[in-house]
C-alpha cells in the first residue's frame, strides 16, 4: 500500500546489562531487551520506568509499558529527544519528542486479545467484521478525544502509536480503513492528529536482534494541521 512504509532497524546489542533483572517473571530475553532500550533514555525517565515495571510486574499494564519502552528506544536512537510522561496541562503523554524538527506528543495504544470484548457494532459508525478491529477503532478515537484540547493549545504534532504485536489477526486493509474510510475513518474529523504509527513484532524473539523483529508503519493524516516530520 502506498500509505505504508516499512522500516527495519538493526542496532548493536549491549555487551553487558546495565541494570539487574527488572521484572522477575519475564524471560531473560525480554529483560535484556528492556535493558538495551532503557540505556538510551534520560536517567530520570529510566528510573521512573523501572519503578513502574516493578509494580506492574505481570499484568497487562506491564506489557503496555514494555511496548512504550520499545518505541521510546527507537525515538532515542533516532535522535528525537524522547521524554517519558512529562506533564502537559495536566496530561502525561507517553512520550514527548523534544528535538527539532521531530517535536511531537506521542500516545501509545496496545490491543490485548485476551480481554473480553462485549461492545456491539454501531451501524452508524463502523461496519467491521471482527471484535479486535472495533477495539482498535475505539482505542484510537479515545486517545484523539482525550488530547484534542491540549494539542490545539500547544500547536504540536500529535501521533498515536499502536502496538499490534498482540493483534495479528487484523489485516493491513483494516488498519488503513480505520483511519481513512470515507464514511467513518478517524482522520476525517481529526485535523489535530498528525498520523498513526503502527508497530509490530513479526519474528520469534529468539531468532533476531532486539530491534530487527520490530516493524514500523506510519500512516500520515492528509488533513493534519501539524504534519509530523519523521524517518518513516
Amino acid at each position: 500500500m502506498d500509505t505504508k512504509t516499512v522500516i527495519e532497524m538493526i542496532f548493536n546489542e549491549p555487551e553487558a546489562l546495565k541494570y539487574p533483572k527488572i521484572v522477575e517473571s519475564w524471560t531473560e530475553r525480554i529483560n535484556n531487551e528492556l535493558n538495551w532500550n532503557l540505556g538510551y533514555f534520560d536517567p530520570n525517565d529510566t528510573a521512573a520506568i523501572i519503578s513502574q515495571l516493578k509494580c506492574q510486574e505481570s499484568n497487562s499494564q506491564g506489557r503496555h509499558t514494555f511496548f512504550e519502552v520499545v518505541l521510546g528506544g527507537l525515538f532515542a536512537r533516532s535522535q528525537y529527544g524522547p521524554r517519558y510522561e512529562q506533564n502537559i496541562d495536566g496530561l502525561t503523554p507517553d512520550w514527548v519528542l523534544t528535538n527539532e524538527p521531530y517535536c511531537a506528543i506521542v500516545e501509545v495504544v496496545s490491543i490485548d486479545p485476551s480481554a473480553e470484548v462485549t461492545k456491539k457494532l454501531n451501524n452508524e459508525r463502523i461496519e467491521y467484521d471482527g471484535d479486535r478491529a472495533v477495539t482498535l477503532y475505539d482505542a484510537i478515537r479515545k486517545k484523539k478525544v482525550t488530547y484534542q484540547n491540549v494539542i490545539d493549545r500547544k500547536n504540536l504534532p500529535f501521533v498515536i502509536a499502536v502496538c499490534l504485536s498482540l493483534a495479528t489477526s487484523l489485516r493491513d486493509e483494516q488498519l488503513i480503513d480505520t483511519l481513512q474510510n470515507a464514511k467513518y475513518g478517524i482522520f476525517n474529523d481529526s485535523p489535530h492528529v498528525s498520523g498513526v504509527l503502527y508497530f509490530q513484532s513479526r519474528v520469534p524473539l529468539s531468532t533476531s536482534s532486539y530491534a530487527e523483529h520490530w516493524h514500523y508503519y506510519y500512516c500520515a493524516n492528509p488533513n493534519a494541521r501539524m504534519p509530523w516530520k519523521n524517518i518513516f
